[in-house]
């Protein structure tokens, strides 16, 4: 053992006191078994849970909203097809009336039962259509398809036919205005689509108007919107709004884009656009794709509710949170319990060493010469005691046969006996004092007197693992220079303490035990 220095002892500071000893323990509490198997198991937490929240937000939910942007794009481009087809064929309708009108004798008759056979005709042809009215150049209703006997109405002050009548080309196309409320049905408001009707020689001769049902042609477009809460929106190119549906008494009405900021400004520089917007009607963050119709003063708008559009990301992020909150408990739970096993583990280990050292300090004080083997007769330890006697260092026989303790011939029938021993069978000699030649390190030899005693660790059938050898010392220090074996039959200079008055000339090798 290394000798302390009571001066230097003096002059150190107490164990972990002091930066140096406070950094030895954070070193021996970071370096710990314990601690490491702790910091593993919330780094591994924080991994998993982070790789579950990366994947969740940076795939799901920007496939989710991908996903609800192309769904709306390709809505708009739907609402776009069948504002044109709708628009197209009333316009196609209105170009043959003026054409027929331009050649019917009676389209100047007020209330032709003919011309009002034809308007009712055409009327049922085209389902957003409600009704058609022939107009002459004063603004009197000349016929009407929903009414054989139409009132003389003063329709001067409609802008559709302040439109036509102040055009300079004897046609300028479809007119489409901003709804208005109906004449002829009041409470309820029509789209007014019209046509130029002119004279043979250029000149304004009235209008011809039909007038499209909100509602007809705003039930189209809602069976088009998207999931529960989407929008379609049919819009003037200045912006009034013709058709938002769904329409919802209890929120405000959008009646121009341009109270939808967001939309307006994407329209003032492209003609298409998708974006994240907020529904000016409720107030709902949403994805937005909005277009103008090519050859029509038309802007269609389809919107799906970002909440909606992320409900099934949020229902596969509920899932992936769960596992991950279970994967987190279950580590947790792994880690407690490795960490306890480990604990449990460093307890029976520091006990092990207190105990061993117990044992190692009372080998040690020991005057009797101790040795350990173990089954197979290797030398396990080797008391000072036992290093002064035989003349070795215990370095040099630990994990050495004990057979070079020794006489050449008792080798073999030690052998024998350690072959032959059974930890269940019981022994003659266990518990047994004998008296028998010993080899020093120089050769020599010298009478001991031999205690042995068997140690069970465990093993299989309850057999012992090792077994404990006890030498004692069986001379005074006279008795270093006992006489070899060829001299067994000499008595020793002096008799061994506890040895028997007889020393027998030659010990079988049988007298040498396990």
């Amino acid at each position: 053992m290394a000798s302390r220095n009571p001066v230097r002892d003096a002059t150190l500071p107490p164990s972990g006191t002091g930066p140096a000893g406070m950094g030895e323990r954070l070193f021996e509490v970071l370096g710990s078994v314990r601690f490491l198997m702790r910091a593993s198991g919330v780094a591994f937490i924080v991994v998993v849970n982070a790789m579950i929240g990366y994947g969740v937000w940076q795939q799901r939910h920007a496939e989710a909203v991908q996903g609800a942007e192309r769904s709306t794009r390709n809505l708009a481009r739907i609402l776009e097809e069948q504002a044109v087809r709708t628009v197209f064929s009333v316009d196609l309708l209105l170009s043959d009336l003026v054409t027929v009108l331009d050649t019917h004798p009676q389209a100047r008759t007020v209330a032709a039962p003919s011309v009002n056979a034809l308007l009712r005709n055409r009327r049922d042809a085209i389902g957003p259509v409600s009704g058609l009215v022939v107009v002459d150049e004063q603004g009197r209703v000349l016929h009407h398809s929903a009414d054989s006997s139409p009132p003389a109405f003063d329709l001067t002050n409609r802008p559709y036919f302040a439109v036509h009548r102040d055009e300079n080309a004897s046609d300028g196309g479809l007119h489409i205005g901003a709804p208005i409320p109906s004449i002829a049905f009041p409470g309820t408001y029509v789209i007014p689509m019209s046509r130029r009707w002119s004279h043979p020689d250029g000149s304004f001769a009235g209008v011809v108007v039909a007038m499209i049902n909100p509602l007809r042609l705003g039930a189209g477009f809602e069976g088009l919107r998207l999931g529960l809460e989407g929008t379609v929106t049919l819009a003037l190119a200045d912006g009034t709004v013709l058709i938002h549906r769904p329409w919802d008494e209890g929120r405000q009405r959008l009646a121009t884009l341009a109270d939808w900021p967001e939309v307006d400004a994407a329209l003032r520089t492209r003609d298409a656009a998708t974006l994240d917007t907020v529904l000016p009607t409720d107030g709902r963050p949403s994805i937005a794709s909005v277009r103008r119709v090519a050859d029509y003063p038309f802007t269609v708008a389809a919107t799906l509710p970002k909440a909606e559009a992320l409900g099934e990301w949020k229902r596969d992020s509920a899932v992936w949170i769960a596992m991950g909150l279970a994967m987190s408990v279950v580590i947790a739970l792994l880690t407690w319990y490795v960490e306890r096993q480990q604990s449990r583990r460093e307890q029976d280990q520091n006990r092990l060493e207190r105990a061993s050292r117990r044992i190692r300090g009372i080998l040690e004080s020991m005057v009797d010469a101790v040795v350990t083997i173990d089954s197979h007769g290797v030398i396990e330890t080797f008391n000072p005691a036992a290093e002064r006697m035989f003349g070795y260092a215990e370095a040099e026989v630990v994990g050495q046969s004990v057979n070079i303790l020794l006489p050449e011939g008792f080798r073999a029938g030690h052998d024998r006996s350690m072959a032959g021993y059974r930890p269940n069978a019981g022994s003659r000699i266990i518990g047994n004092d004998r008296e028998v030649l010993a080899l020093r390190r120089d050769g020599s030899t010298f009478p001991i007197n031999l205690a042995v005693s068997a140690l069970r660790l465990g093993g299989p059938d309850g057999g012992g693992a090792g077994r404990k050898r006890l030498g004692r010392r069986a001379a005074s220090s006279s008795a270093s220079s006992a006489t070899s074996p060829s001299a067994g039959s000499r008595r020793p200079n002096c008799s061994p303490p506890r040895a028997r008055r007889k020393w027998p000339t030659a010990p079988s090798p049988s007298s040498w035990p396990t």
